[in-house]
């Protein structure tokens, strides 16, 4: 797989409409053989910069090898 990186502000766990599209995104990445690295904000901001809730669920929704860096 060949490594590609993705900033994004919303995504899992921080719950979202924007987080929703980049977990998708990321999960189509996997399927045309490129492996997600995820840069994000700390999901323990999410609710202060975002007005949106953390949901650790969502991490389960991502596919093995979607890598994420939490800031």
């Amino acid at each position: 797989m060949k490594p590609i990186v993705m900033i994004a502000l919303e995504f899992a766990p921080v719950q979202t409409h924007g987080a929703f599209r980049s977990i998708e995104l990321a999960k189509y990445l996997r399927q045309f053989g490129y492996q997600p690295h995820v840069i994000t904000i700390d999901p323990d901001d999410g609710e202060q910069i975002l007005g949106a809730r953390r949901n650790d669920a969502l991490l389960n929704a991502l596919p093995i090898g979607v890598i994420v860096f939490p800031g």
